[in-house]
This record gives C-alpha cells, sequence and structure tokens, in this order.
C-alpha cells in the first residue's frame, strides 16, 4: 500500500489508524510494524526505517540530523539515541520525531521557537518535549510545529508571523511552548505548509490558518487567517500536502488543488501563472493515492505502483528525465518499482520503493538525496540508504580505431528489480549513449547516468550502455536492488555504422 507522506515546507501526517470512542475523542491503534517514511526538508533528510530508528543526511548547521555536530554529510547516518520511533517530520532547518510511547523529540535550529521546549535555542541531540505524552501525529514546516494527540487537540509552536500556529489571538509573535491550536472540533489529521497549517476534523470539514496570499488557504479570499477558517467545499478530504504557495487535497482518489499555479503545479485546473482561493479538482492524474508537495510542484502516487509530477522541474525534482516544467499535463515520474512512500524538498524528492531501496532526484548541494554530488533529473536508487542489494564494480581499458562500445549482459533475474549505474569514460572522443532503456542524462561530457529496468525472462538480455569512436578507458559503477543468482558481464563491442553488433568480446563479470 501507499504510506502518505508530505513534503518540503510541509509535514502532512497520515497513516495512523483512528478509532472514535464513546466520548467522542480518539485513541490511536499503534501496530507492532512501522510503516517507513521519508520526511525532506529544505536541505536535509530523514528516513523511519522498519525497526523504529531514524537514519538522516544533509546539511547540518544548526544539528538539524541529530548526530551531535553540526558536520553535514552525503551519507546518511543514524540519529542518536533514537528507538521505537513511529513518525518523522522536519521543517527547514528542524526535525521532529514521534516515538510509540506518545512522546516527541526534536532537534535542529531552534530560533524561532518550532523545537517546543519553552526557549529558542538550536539542539544538535534529540531532546525530548517535556508535557507531550499522547502524541499520535507530527507535522513541521519552515519554522513551525504541529502535534496531534490521542483525543484530537492539536499543539503548536514555533514561528507565528502569518498566524500559522492558528491560536486565534490576532498575535504574530513566535510561540516557544506548545501551545493549543483554536479548533472547533476534534482533529483526526494535520498538515504544515510554509507559514500555514491545514487541519482534518473529525466532523468531515477542513480549516485551515495563516498565510493566504496565494490562496492556498482555499476559503475564497486572499487574507491570511490566525484563527483556522473553512476550506470551500473541502469534504470527505482524507489527506492533504501543502508547501509554499499550493495545497494539494486527496478525497477519495481524486485530487484537488487551490493557491497558486505559477509554473504549472496545478495543471489544468489553473493557467500557467494563475491563482485560485478555493479548491478545484486537477485533472489527468487518475487513481491517485498519495501525494506530496515541494515548492511550486506535487508528486502524486497511483494506485498502479508508478507516480506522475506536475510543476518546476528545474533541478529534476520531479523526476521525469527533464528539467522542463510540467504544466497542463502530468508528467510520468520515470521510476520502475511501485512506491510506497515519497516525499518532496524545495528542490528535490526521495522516494521509498517497495523493493527497499530509497531513491532521489533533484537538488543534491549539501547530499541530501544522499546520493553523491551533483543534481538528478531521474529517481537514482542510493546504496548508501539501502540494507538490501548490491553493489558492484567493472572496469575497462580498450583500443583500437573501429567504434567500440560498453554493453552489460545479464542473465534472467530471478527477482524484477531496478540497476543504477554510472559509466566515466575517457578517451578522444565525446561518449554517446546507445542501447535500449536508457535513461538519464550527461553529467560531465564524459559520464553517463542512467537506471535501466530488468524484468524478470527466460532469455538473457543485453543492453547497450556507451558507445565512442577511438581509444576508450571506461569505468562501471552501480548498485542493483535485492537481486540475486545474476551474472552481470561487461562486453568490449564493435559495431558498424547502422550499431550492429560485429564482435563482442567478453572483459569483466560479477555475479550476485
Amino acid at each position: 500500500m501507499f504510506y502518505t507522506s508530505s513534503s518540503l515546507l510541509q509535514r502532512c501526517v497520515y497513516g495512523f489508524s483512528l478509532s472514535l470512542l464513546s466520548v467522542g475523542f480518539f485513541a490511536v491503534l499503534l501496530t507492532a510494524q512501522v510503516a517507513p517514511k521519508v520526511a525532506v526538508g529544505a536541505s536535509h533528510t530523514l528516513m523511519l526505517q522498519a525497526s523504529g530508528t531514524v537514519l538522516a543526511c544533509g546539511e547540518n548547521n544548526f544539528g538539524q540530523l541529530g548526530n551531535g555536530t553540526t558536520q553535514s554529510t552525503g551519507i546518511p547516518i543514524q540519529v542518536s539515541g533514537v528507538q521505537n520511533a513511529l513518525d518523522v517530520a522536519v521543517g527547514n532547518l528542524h526535525s521532529v520525531i514521534l516515538r510509540s510511547d506518545g512522546t516527541v523529540l526534536v532537534f535542529g535550529r531552534g530560533m524561532s521557537g518550532q523545537l517546543g521546549l519553552g526557549n529558542f535555542n538550536s539542539l544538535l541531540v534529540a531532546t525530548t518535549i517535556p508535557g507531550i505524552t499522547a502524541a499520535v501525529a507530527v507535522a513541521a514546516s519552515g519554522a513551525h510545529t504541529l502535534v496531534l494527540l490521542n483525543n484530537g487537540t492539536v499543539w503548536s509552536f514555533g514561528d507565528n508571523s502569518y498566524g500559522q500556529l492558528g491560536l486565534g489571538n490576532g498575535s504574530a509573535s513566535s510561540v516557544s511552548a506548545p501551545t493549543q491550536v483554536a479548533l472547533p472540533a476534534a482533529a483526526i489529521s494535520i498538515c504544515a505548509g510554509e507559514g500555514y497549517s491545514i487541519f482534518i476534523l473529525a466532523s468531515g470539514l477542513v480549516v485551515a490558518c495563516g498565510s493566504n496570499s496565494y490562496g492556498q488557504l482555499g476559503d475564497g479570499t486572499f487574507i491570511s487567517r490566525s484563527a483556522p477558517v473553512p476550506m470551500w467545499g473541502a469534504l470527505g478530504v482524507t489527506s492533504a500536502a501543502a508547501s509554499y504557495s499550493t495545497t494539494y487535497l486527496l478525497t477519495g482518489s481524486t485530487v484537488m488543488g487551490t493557491g497558486s499555479s505559477g509554473v504549472g503545479q496545478l495543471g489544468g485546473a489553473v493557467a500557467v501563472g494563475g491563482v485560485t482561493a478555493w479548491p478545484t479538482v486537477i485533472p489527468g492524474l487518475g487513481s491517485v493515492q498519495s501525494m506530496c508537495a515541494g515548492n511550486n510542484f506535487g508528486l502524486f502516487g497511483l494506485s498502479s505502483g508508478g507516480a506522475l509530477a506536475l510543476g518546476a522541474s528545474g533541478a529534476g525534482q520531479l523526476g521525469t528525465g527533464s528539467t522542463i516544467n510540467a504544466t497542463s499535463n502530468p508528467t510520468p515520474v520515470l521510476i520502475y518499482t511501485s512506491i510506497v512512500a515519497m516525499d518532496a524538498g524545495a528542490t528535490c524528492s526521495v522516494m521509498l520503493g517497495v523493493d527497499g531501496v530509497v531513491y532521489g532526484t533533484g537538488y543534491n548541494n549539501y547530499g541530501q538525496l544522499g546520493l553523491p554530488a551533483g543534481t538528478h533529473i531521474v529517481p537514482t536508487p542510493s546504496a548508501q540508504w539501502c540494507s538490501s542489494g548490491s553493489s558492484f564494480a567493472l572496469n575497462f581499458v580498450r583500443y583500437g580505431t573501429n567504434q567500440l562500445g560498453m554493453v552489460l549482459e545479464c542473465g534472467a533475474p530471478s527477482t524484477a528489480s531496478m540497476m543504477y549505474a554510472t559509466l566515466h569514460a575517457w578517451g578522444p572522443n565525446t561518449p554517446v549513449a546507445g542501447g535500449l532503456n536508457v535513461l538519464g542524462m550527461w553529467m560531465t561530457p564524459a559520464e553517463w547516468d542512467f537506471n535501466l529496468a530488468l524484468f524478470t525472462s527466460g532469455f538473457p538480455m543485453t543492453r547497450g550502455i556507451l558507445s565512442a569512436n577511438g581509444g576508450t578507458v571506461a569505468s562501471i559503477t552501480g548498485f542493483f536492488g535485492a537481486l540475486s543468482g545474476i551474472t552481470l558481464r561487461g562486453v568490449s563491442v564493435v559495431f558498424n555504422p547502422f550499431m550492429q553488433v560485429i564482435s563482442a568480446t567478453p572483459m569483466e563479470s560479477f555475479t550476485f
């Protein structure tokens, strides 16, 4: 199944089973199995593992990775001292973890009071918020945090410049200790956007507060609110996702959007560059089961297991293989495994596949994708996040005057999976891509980054990777998710001008 996650400057929290008691409140039903989840901030990422531990990577200037230092890292590390975690959320520069005993841990930047500890200090290690012992969900955005308790009340703290804490008192001052949100009824789900908050109520209504300059509160106005107000026409909503200026609402399998469509993130619902102040159905998405929102873009998980994308793609954050924005027509995300969790950051996205592999796409300036430095425009798996899978390295040295090529030859896989590989080549001529199922981009003039889909088959498969004129020195490094009984073979191939193989010489092989 899909585990709904949220986005960047926004955290939307669902996935917890709640039951209505006779007294009208809610009690969480905690299961032994923790649903893995990813949460992406402006430049750091948390991953909740099934074991209840949490990994982190990316920028760490305020201790938002929770390892006791301010050293940023592109290699996922375990958040110190955290066990029995049930949920994670991140703001721009702070992190929040819900534990199975109903307590909440916080760390990172605290200068707006977003850690809820009664002060404005930052923390390098996870620290428990005093007084909270019955939490069932957490959400965070740029600099504010929301906590849902098992009685349906919501408590907020942090930046309140636009009234996003929902206190209803008209104040714009930051709050450093948990304070109750002025809700009209018990809440069952919470979502935090950049400067605003959304609450799904047990009554079926959706209310929102905070910044509304783009109509992102969906109340038919562009007036910011310090107390939660109803969203127009938002009935039967099961989840929400929010970013800086755009809100998505999921009703059944249909998505509505409100706010800005500056780069087409509302698809055909609103003209590119336009805004709307009330939720409007986004056409062309099909059957949606999960969604997340980044800065001017959205990702939508489908019942088929794939995903569609809308909005900004300048850094490759949509994972469509292109840096061209997806405007009126939703564009497929180029991932060849079913997605069970996903989240969107400012200019990047992270997805967890059913194969247990974490895939990242988009901007990676601080290593927040857990991948080598550089921008990625297709969802790229990282062996560093994963407990399963195998890495490999193949090296080739071939010289000659004919056109040469490097080919990976695989026998029939025992398990359908995804392969990621980077090919580095040096020679007198610029390499060019060749072969089937090659997706990706040139990372440098002589490096090809791509994904290859491998499917169960009764016969060997060969996939071309690189061809180049003249002498070529090449190495291939990569990662396979959850494969066994497979031989990967590098082959030096001579092609004719029509890219037909004239001869092939086996070189180096790697068996899983």
